[in-house]
């Protein structure tokens, strides 16, 4: 299954030559790789061992794309992360650091 490289949601149509990006929003985000390593820096620190819904995650920053688009990052790619439910990661998915 290829997923989109900045949101990480399944890939239908690809909207670049170089990456796997989904939509133009991710294509002009993902240029950004400072704010995205700030975003996924704030997302390790707002999660802990115990489980947190991302719309808790979301309630302290007001940017929900880019905190669900570094969840998913942070659960498909760097597999930092783990998620409680099965299907696409939205506001009511439960999160938690994975245990090593």
């Amino acid at each position: 299954m290829v997923r989109c490289e900045y949101c990480g949601r399944i890939l239908h149509v690809n909207r670049s030559d170089k990456y796997l990006l989904c939509s133009k929003k991710c294509k002009q985000k993902f240029k950004n790789k400072i704010d995205i390593s700030n975003t996924n820096k704030f997302v390790l620190n707002s999660v802990g061992k115990e489980w947190i819904s991302v719309k808790n995650i979301v309630k302290s920053n007001k940017n929900k794309f880019e905190i669900v688009s570094s969840v998913s990052r942070l659960i498909y790619f760097e597999k930092k992360l783990i998620k409680k439910e099965k299907g696409e990661i939205n506001l009511k998915t439960n999160v938690s650091i994975k245990k090593k």
